[in-house]
This record gives C-alpha cells, sequence and structure tokens, in this order.
C-alpha cells in the first residue's frame, strides 16, 4: 500500500537557520527538518507553493517575529499581518505550529481571531494558563545560554555558588524599568539594603537606547568583553564581543557578581498574572546554581516546577507564587529578601545546594527542541 505525500511548510528564514530570525547571537537548528515523518514528504519554503500542493497531509511551520524589521512600520498593522498568515496557514494545513521566542502580554496566543482555531498548536518560551491546552513549552532562553557555554569550556566552573561569606547577599540586575522592577528598586532603598544588595535600574523602555543601565548601588561589568567599534556597551540587549564570541549581552552569565552574591532577584519579562516567560533572567539562575525570590506574575513558580525545576519553598516561604494581587504578592516576596539579609548564608547554602544542583544538571540535559511533544502529534496525524 502506498503511504500518502506530505507537504511541510517551514519558513525560509528558519529554514535556512538565520540567527537573526530567532534574535540571538547564534542559529538555531531547523528542527522540523529533522522529525520523523511516516510518509514520504516535500518540504517547501514557498506559501504558494505549498498552498497549491494538493498532497492529503499538510503541516506548517512558522515562526512569529517580534523585533520590527528595518522600515516604517505601523506595529498594530504588522501585528494583522502575523495574524493574517497564521490564520491562512491554518486554513490550508492540517496542523500549524506557529513558533514564539518570546511571550509578549497580550500575547498573540489570545487573540480572538487565533483562540479557536482547533489545528493551531503554539511552540513558545513560556505559556499563557487560558491556552494551555494549546501550547507545548520550549525553554529557548536556556538553550541559547548552553550553546554559548558550549563554546566556552571551563567557564561554569569558575562559578563558586556554594562558597564560604560572600560580601553581598544578593543580585538584582533589574533590566528595562517596569512596574516590579520599580518595586523592588525602591523596597530596596526603603529597607536600607542598599549595602547588602548589588542592584541597577534600566531605563524606561522607550529609553533604553539612550539612556544607560548603571543606576544602582554598584554595576559589576564581567570582565573579558570587548566593545565593539561602533557600540555604547552601557546599553541592553545589544551584542558585545566575549571571550572572542560574538555574543547577545544577557545571555553572559556574569561569573564575577554570581560569585559576589549569594543569591539573585529575578524580576521576569512577564509580570502579568496568567503568562509565564523563563528567560534568560532565570535561565542564568538555573545554570548558575543560585537560590532566587521571583517578581513575577503569580504561578511563575508553579510553571518553572511544572518545567521540571525545583524551587525553594521550605527554605522560603514561596506561598507569595499564590498571590494574585500584584503588591501583596511582591510584598510577601520581598519580606523573603529581607529574611535571607538577616540569616547566615553558609547554613542556607547547605540546604540549597541538592535543589541547586538538580536545577543545573536539568538545564544542561534540556533538548533544544520540546521533540517528543510535536512527535506524538505528528504520529496522531499521519
Amino acid at each position: 500500500m502506498k503511504l500518502p505525500m506530505i507537504s511541510i511548510y517551514i519558513d525560509l528564514e528558519y529554514y535556512n537557520e538565520f540567527p537573526y530570525q530567532i534574535g540571538g547571537w547564534k542559529s538555531m537548528p531547523c528542527w522540523p527538518k529533522y522529525f520523523y515523518y511516516k510518509q514520504p514528504h516535500q518540504i517547501y519554503t514557498d506559501l504558494d507553493q505549498y498552498q497549491q500542493s494538493t498532497d492529503s497531509i499538510k503541516i506548517a511551520f512558522d515562526t512569529v517575529q517580534h523585533r520590527l524589521p528595518p522600515g516604517n512600520y505601523i506595529p498594530e498593522q504588522l501585528l494583522q499581518r502575523k495574524i493574517d498568515r497564521i490564520k491562512l496557514l491554518s486554513q490550508v494545513s492540517n496542523l500549524v505550529f506557529a513558533i514564539e521566542t518570546e511571550v509578549h502580554t497580550p500575547a498573540l496566543v489570545e487573540n480572538p481571531e487565533l483562540v479557536n482555531i482547533d489545528n493551531l498548536y503554539w511552540i513558545m518560551a513560556g505559556t499563557v494558563d487560558s491556552c494551555n491546552s494549546k501550547i507545548i513549552p520550549w525553554q529557548y532562553h536556556i538553550w541559547r545560554i548552553n550553546e554559548l557555554y558550549k563554546d566556552l569550556p571551563g567557564a561554569l566552573d569558575q562559578l563558586q555558588p556554594y562558597a564560604t561569606s560572600k560580601p553581598k547577599y544578593f543580585d538584582a540586575m533589574l533590566g528595562m524599568k517596569k512596574e516590579h522592577r520599580a518595586f523592588v528598586f525602591d523596597q530596596i532603598k526603603e529597607n536600607g539594603l542598599e549595602n547588602k544588595i548589588v542592584h541597577a535600574m534600566g531605563p524606561m523602555p522607550s529609553m533604553s537606547l539612550t539612556v544607560p543601565m548603571n543606576q544602582g548601588s554598584e554595576f559589576i561589568w564581567e570582565p573579558d568583553f570587548e566593545p565593539l567599534p561602533d557600540m555604547d556597551y552601557l546599553h541592553l540587549n545589544q551584542h558585545i564581543k566575549y571571550r572572542g564570541l560574538l555574543v547577545q549581552m544577557p545571555c553572559i552569565i556574569p561569573t564575577q557578581l554570581f560569585n559576589s552574591t549569594a543569591y539573585s532577584i529575578i524580576c521576569e519579562t512577564c509580570y502579568e498574572n496568567g503568562t509565564h516567560m523563563l528567560s534568560e533572567k532565570t535561565a542564568k539562575a538555573l545554570l548558575g546554581r543560585r537560590l532566587f525570590v521571583m517578581f513575577s506574575g503569580a504561578g511563575m513558580l508553579k510553571f518553572i516546577r511544572n518545567e521540571g525545576f525545583k524551587t525553594f519553598d521550605g527554605i522560603i516561604d514561596e506561598s507569595y507564587d499564590d498571590i494574585k494581587d500584584n503588591t501583596q504578592r511582591w510584598t510577601a516576596a520581598f519580606n523573603q529578601v529581607k529574611k535571607l539579609c538577616s540569616m547566615d548564608q553558609n547554613e542556607i547554602f547547605k540546604q540549597v545546594q541538592p535543589i541547586c544542583e538538580h536545577n543545573f544538571k536539568h538545564a544542561l540535559d534540556l533538548e533544544s527542541a520540546p521533540k517528543s511533544k510535536i512527535q506524538n502529534l505528528l504520529n496522531n496525524l499521519t
């Protein structure tokens, strides 16, 4: 019996594995090219040719870009173009996978034009509680930092996560100014903890290209990086040259900072309830074997545990993760910061070491793609 042919669409930039396509310093393997398909298949990178295919099974993989392309574009028009493209693919395909490296609020997965499309699944670096059944979480940010440090052998060995009596208690590299980060920044000052917490606040998002991220008690730059000829190396999210590699600044694990502080305050990208993304901020704490206190939306710690990691309940009170009100949740979380700043670091290190070692190993072992979940959907279809 002759098996039916499968038509597979992969957008051209993703198929060619261009680094800029995923916003990183290194190209990501186009894993749909390497999946096992039971039937013979033809891959298309031209959308018109894919539409014209008469094969009985059609599967599309499409990346969703969040960075504005060169030129004068109206964001609302670009958003509608993304929506229209996904709708078109869903109309001509049996299965559509929309691939996102970010989870912005409001999330595209919640868009009224897309939310009820039965054959549409989202592969994203996080999740949205209201659409969990259609989302396949994908820890892209852990993957890209892992990939960097594979090219820097021995670099992670320089970390001293359980060293005795570190001079400071927390690092709080807060990033661009948002509501939850401003809360933490103010709490550090109001509670007189500036001598115990190395902290820095970035500018407002609209000023991120003109104002340096150096507002805080101290700002410790990692050694071994070189500014590029045309860059102002105080800006956020740009590429720098680090140990001979061109790399996005947020991917660098701050060894010097981590070795001089005991724990991390993490103010994640998303702080709205119901939307969770495990960005490079959390990824660096997991790979750095750090205890962390999370300032994000309610349920973020639950999401991290669902991804196979462990958190620190029992050592600190993590019931703050269940509090829906933002101010109350962040206040309860900051109470844990204050508590830890009054406790003996060595006693805490003894308690957290098994958890941190588990998180480190699990982060290193994560696949570059959630292949098994995608493969199950493909097997059921074919």
